[in-house]
């Protein structure tokens, strides 16, 4: 029974040494070949070659993409062995093996003939279909010759490719990270959007069991999330995958430390079961940690901020509104009033001048003439401001377009200025318009001296990854269940 399917990444080291075994064969006997049989040998090489080329080729793409090991191989080994195979293959050729383009001017047609007197070709072996077959051997021994070759010389840098790269993975933690990251969007493009769909039903039936019982959602939800953790983290577990694991729950160690450091032992599917347990459960706690942020804002700003989840959101960028709000005068803070009640941050339905005079004297950092001093008409100014636009969306407004507000043209642009600053700090990443209602066109790009990418450098990983939840929550998409 021949060889029918191509050499898999899993036996490369066996294919190795398959191929070291008939080059070394052909260059000892070689001498005792005819031309037909030399020809069929060197075709054969060549085949076997670039099948672990592909191979090779196959394991190298697969190890750009992640942090396991994709096959286990003793490079340093193979490269000697292909060294072999080169020097074997070299020594039975006729014509100067250096110089690739030299050219072919031997008659093989001729050839053929010469052979069909000789053992072991009888006469019958003189039709056509075989002569042309014979004559195609014979003329490509050079070409196989010199393809070989170069495959060899392209498995030998994809093997160097290969260890390099695991050098990489185990030393460098900006590669391990970019990798980690590369892993986790492949999964969460293959294969998240079915397990998070079976997750939701899976979890919404214990809900509805539990509804039954007098259960309320939180402590349901709590309840599934103790369950995922035991059923991850359990003491049948092998170490090396509890490990990785144990970093969905405590994430002071980064998850691409633990896979590197067990690279050797973890497979594929145990990556993408730990996936499946590290979304299910950010799932999951999202949910959970949105309950209480959604909650009506309480103590002195209970009447400004429409959730918790607005509260500590604006308050995490009060320093970037300071310093690039535009604000320079006290009716400035209405202007950031409007933007935050258009962007479901305030309320919308009540008028939180007070609080808000409040809350524009925690921004104000340094500058005495911006504070909204104690007294009976201490929020005057923003009331006389904000009042303007009680039937009229701000944000609705053209540049320049005043609408029913009274107010001048030139005092309008000022206030847009300010309004489109502040708008793009709070809205970052779309955390509701335009989406959802109708925005000036000025709105719609960029602030030309604001850019976020730098502005939010300044803030600690554990700060943006804060942010972003909190613009998850107040968008409402943590919520998933029940």
């Amino acid at each position: 029974m021949g060889y029918t399917d191509d050499i898999t990444k899993g036996n490369i080291e066996e294919w190795v040494d398959h191929l070291e075994k008939m080059c070394h064969l052909f260059a000892q006997s070689y001498i005792y070949l005819s031309q037909t049989e030399f020809g069929g040998a060197m075709h054969n090489i060549l085949l076997g070659i670039r099948r672990l080329r592909n191979a090779v080729l196959q394991v190298a793409n697969e190890q750009r993409n992640t942090l396991l090991i994709v096959t286990p191989i003793k490079i340093n080994k193979i490269l000697q062995v292909l060294g072999h195979i080169r020097s074997d293959i070299s020594v039975p050729q006729s014509f100067d093996v250096e110089k690739k383009e030299e050219e072919d001017t031997t008659d093989w047609n001729a050839l053929i003939k010469i052979e069909n007197n000789d053992s072991p070709f009888n006469i019958g072996d003189d039709y056509e279909e075989y002569h042309k077959t014979r004559f195609f051997l014979m003329s490509s021994i050079r070409r196989n010759y010199f393809e070989s070759v170069d495959y060899i010389k392209e498995i030998t840098l994809l093997l160097k490719e290969i260890d390099d790269r695991s050098r990489k993975i185990e030393t460098n933690i900006d590669t391990q990270r970019t990798l980690f990251n590369k892993m986790l969007d492949d999964y969460r493009k293959t294969e998240w959007s079915q397990d998070r769909s079976d997750f939701i039903v899976q979890v919404n039936a214990t809900i509805d069991e539990n509804n039954e019982k007098g259960i309320v959602l939180y402590d349901t939800l709590k309840s599934v999330l103790s369950e995922l953790e035991h059923m991850h983290l359990n003491s049948f577990m092998p170490a090396y995958i509890k490990g990785v694991y144990r970093t969905v729950i405590n994430q002071k160690r980064p998850p691409y430390e633990a896979i590197v450091r067990n690279r050797k032992k973890l497979t594929v599917d145990d990556i993408s079961d730990y996936f499946s347990f590290l979304f299910r459960y950010q799932t999951l706690k999202e949910h959970i940690d949105s309950i209480p942020l959604l909650k009506p804002s309480v103590g002195e700003y209970a009447d400004l901020f429409t959730c918790q989840a607005a509260r500590l959101y604006v308050n995490m960028l009060k320093p970037v509104i300071w310093a690039y709000g535009g604000i320079e005068n006290k009716e400035h803070f209405a202007i950031l009033f409007l933007v935050m009640k258009e962007l479901g941050l305030a309320k919308a339905d009540t008028k939180p001048y007070l609080p808000m005079a409040n809350f524009a004297n925690e921004i104000n950092e340094s500058d005495k003439k911006l504070v909204f001093k104690e007294g009976k008409n201490k929020q005057a100014m923003i009331t006389k401001v904000a009042g303007k636009f009680n039937n009229t969306r701000f944000c609705e407004l053209e540049f320049g377009e005043v609408g029913p507000t009274g107010f001048s043209e030139d005092k309008m642009k000022e206030y847009q200025m300010v309004y489109w600053r502040c708008f793009v700090i709070l809205n970052q990443r779309g955390l509701r318009m335009p989406k959802e209602i109708n925005v000036a066109l000025y709105l719609k790009n960029p602030h030309p001296n604001i850019d976020l990418s730098i502005i939010m450098e300044g803030f600690s990983r554990e700060n943006l990854i804060k942010l972003n939840f909190l613009r998850s929550v107040l968008r409402r998409e943590t919520l998933v269940f029940g």
